[in-house]
């Protein structure tokens, strides 16, 4: 039973859940109600629930958003971005990690991963009349890019299936050969770290089309 569960819960667990039922929300309301940092919790907790319950994340973000504390406002957005994903609710995907990716244009001491997931995003769905916008936006995090092999295989991943929707063979094949390389890392190159930003098998679906971009013509 939901009580029982929540009475075993830890000093922070109230606003980590990643099940939620009407029972949930009101235990995490209720507990919410005698914070004075309203909304970190709220952003937390909409970040658990995402994937899992979409529509609770996105009625959590509106109540950060009501509280105007804008500092995390990026990471708002693009977890409202996952969660439209989620709902499949694309149009709106699109609206959300634009506006993260404005936010970090306005602060970049706050990054997310908004960038690739809208390059990726428009890439893989073939959504050519945002083509030359996330053409842009390559383009412009190409000097900024991290070392991790995961952010690699994102740029050159999205560059190689969009240049093959334009007819770029060529280009593409670069780029998706590149890509395939990142996801084969096995070391971050973090000496601390060196699992840290691996593809690993995330992206299975992606990296068997960049293996067919990758061939040279017949």
């Amino acid at each position: 039973m939901a009580g029982a569960s929540l009475s075993k819960m830890g000093r922070y667990d109230w606003y980590q859940n990643t099940d939620w039922n009407a029972y949930i929300e009101a235990q995490f309301l209720e507990k919410l109600g005698r914070t004075r940092k309203k909304s970190d919790y709220l952003l937390i907790q909409a970040h658990c629930l995402a994937s899992r319950h979409p529509q609770a994340a996105l009625d959590l973000l509106d109540k950060y958003f009501a509280l105007g504390d804008h500092f995390l406002l990026a990471h708002a957005f693009f977890d409202q971005a996952t969660a439209y994903a989620t709902l499949n609710q694309i149009d709106d995907v699109i609206r959300s990690l634009r506006k993260a990716i404005a936010r970090e244009r306005e602060f970049p001491n706050v990054i997310t991963s908004a960038w690739s997931e809208f390059a990726i995003l428009v890439a893989t769905r073939k959504l050519d009349q945002h083509f030359q916008e996330a053409r842009g936006l390559l383009s412009e995090k190409q000097s900024s890019i991290r070392l991790l092999p995961v952010e690699r295989f994102q740029w050159h991943a999205a560059n190689a299936l969009i240049l093959a929707a334009v007819g770029d063979d060529k280009a593409s094949q670069e780029h998706a050969t590149k890509a395939l390389s990142f996801a084969k890392a096995r070391h971050s190159g973090l000496r601390y770290h060196s699992k840290l930003g691996l593809v690993g098998s995330n992206y299975e679906a992606l990296q068997d089309r960049l293996l067919v971009l990758s061939r040279p013509p017949s």
